[in-house]
């Protein structure tokens, strides 16, 4: 992503709906098929927020980011053991690690098999990955390449994906972010998230071509709960469509 990106995340990570309500979901997803763990990798950081989320579950906690400036504002935190500049494929890794997370990552990197693998070779036996992507193609915006999307994915590529790697099994794979499915198709085809960014935005406002802009407090609220309340569908694989999708696999004992 761009330098200007990562300041915004790092500005809305904490409070806007879309990162809240995501952390609401991975941590339903954790509770059922994770645990507790001893070693934790969290690949494509970011700007760290999700650390604290991370470190309830587990003892000890690495991320990596291919970006400088994203790992200044992950250490800025203090919440990882470690936070250090690195991109997948994995490369230079002794470490194997009993949880793998990646939120919001894989769409970035092109030769996004590749780098499934990778992350499975570096878990240990029965080891796990949680990963979430964002879905559909025909959700396609300006967003998608201001952040530097190669793709979005569906359950059916997912699948395909996981199915050609060799040692593991596919505990999960199921949409979310369904009830704001509609609204977001709406504000995506018809270009109004930037209209609504003129209409919301504060005067100093830099536009860095992301649809994050500052909503009323009840607003923001209301997104989020409405996306929180998903959280006990989405562990089952409920949703039939959504505008992301979270995975775990499991590397075979």
């Amino acid at each position: 992503m761009k330098t200007q990106t990562y300041n915004t995340h790092f500005n809305f990570e904490k409070t806007y709906w879309w990162f809240r309500g995501r952390r609401a979901i991975v941590r339903a997803v954790l509770d059922r098929y994770v645990g507790h763990v001893l070693r934790t990798l969290d690949v494509g950081c970011g700007t760290g927020y999700n650390g604290f989320m991370l470190r309830t579950y587990t003892t000890h906690l690495a991320g990596i980011d291919m970006s400088k400036d994203a790992i200044k504002y992950a250490r800025s935190y203090h919440v990882y053991d470690t936070a250090d500049v690195g991109e997948l494929p994995l490369k230079n890794i002794q470490s194997h690690y009993d949880l793998i997370t990646l939120f919001d990552v894989l769409e970035h990197i092109e030769h996004d098999a590749d780098a499934v693998r990778s992350l499975v070779n570096h878990l240990n036996p029965g080891g796990k990955i949680v990963f979430t992507v964002l879905a559909l193609s025909l959700l396609w915006s300006r967003h998608d390449e201001s952040v530097l999307h190669y793709r979005r994915y569906t359950k059916k590529m997912l699948r395909a994906l996981i199915c050609d790697i060799p040692g593991v099994t596919m505990q999960l794979n199921a949409y979310y972010n369904f009830f704001l499915f509609l609204p977001i198709f709406f504000v995506r085809v018809t270009k109004i998230a930037e209209l609504l960014k003129h209409v919301f935005k504060k005067a100093d406002a830099i536009d860095d071509g992301t649809d994050f802009f500052t909503l009323p407090r009840p607003l923001n609220t209301f997104f989020e709960k409405l996306m929180s309340f998903e959280r006990s569908f989405v562990v089952r694989g409920f949703f039939p469509i959504g505008v992301s999708l979270v995975v775990v696999i499991k590397k075979n004992e």
